[in-house]
């Protein structure tokens, strides 16, 4: 695999770093960019990959930016998502999956990231190993809700 292509799968990947982009195509109007690289430190912060006084607080500011500014809502569910593909850390990996099931109230704007979203949901022995059974279910009751049309 070459070098461009592997430089693209560790952008999918759990990291302790900062973004220096956003992962998804934002909209070039009012510093998107810079909410969404703002928002995956908040996303750290609550998964506690990155150290917050108060990191339960984060929850609600990152739901805030999501609702009120559209385009980022598909960038949060690609941070979570990186942050939970190859984590290490027990306590990261449920508060991750704690913060997508809040996320699944959410409508996913792409069709395309709400199929992957929901099979991951679905998915087998990754998803239940890792993620509290209540938690599933409400996140793919919340997830089904709000389906994307195709």
């Amino acid at each position: 695999m070459g070098n461009k292509a592997q430089e693209r799968l560790g952008m999918l990947r759990w990291t302790k770093d900062n973004l220096v982009t956003g992962l998804t195509k934002l909209p070039p109007e009012n510093d998107l960019e810079e909410k969404a690289i703002q928002l995956f430190k908040s996303v750290q912060g609550f998964m506690r990959d990155r150290f917050y006084t108060f990191a339960d607080g984060l929850v609600p500011q990152i739901i805030d930016a999501i609702v009120t500014c559209p385009p980022l809502r598909n960038e949060v569910y690609v941070q979570v998502l990186k942050q939970l593909n190859h984590n290490q850390k027990k306590e990261s990996r449920f508060l991750g999956w704690v913060l997508l099931a809040l996320l699944a109230g959410l409508q996913i704007e792409y069709p395309c990231l709400y199929l992957f979203v929901l099979s991951l949901l679905l998915g087998g022995d990754t998803c239940d190993q890792i993620m509290w059974p209540p938690t599933k279910i409400f996140s793919i009751t919340c997830c089904m809700r709000h389906k994307t049309p195709m």
